[in-house]
């Protein structure tokens, strides 16, 4: 590779200044001590909600219960894993970008 015909150095390593992503951020999130988030990126999560919700999953026709269709525009189905999440005591979903 060549940058403005100068050779770059293949021991270097790109970096990103630390207050890149400070300077770009629209909103911060803390959790509060005690708090729990249901991660559904987490296989773990799936697992536990392939289990608790396998009527719904039936009944609506899905036949697994992947990370797809977690973040399906199935609206019946996101609801029944927010009324779940919210009867167990889960605060919130984090953001998955």
């Amino acid at each position: 590779m060549k940058r403005m015909g100068a050779a770059l150095d293949p021991t270097m390593i790109p970096t990103v200044p630390r207050d890149w992503c400070s300077k770009r951020a629209i909103s911060r999130i803390r959790v509060a001590a005690g708090r729990k988030w249901l991660d559904l990126r987490v296989i773990e999560s799936r697992e536990t909600l392939r289990v608790e919700l396998a009527e719904t999953l039936v009944s609506l026709g899905l036949m697994d219960l992947d990370g797809g269709v977690v973040r399906s525009p199935h609206r019946i189905f996101t609801q029944t894993v927010a009324a779940w999440a919210w009867e167990n005591g889960y605060t919130g979903l984090p953001e998955d970008h």
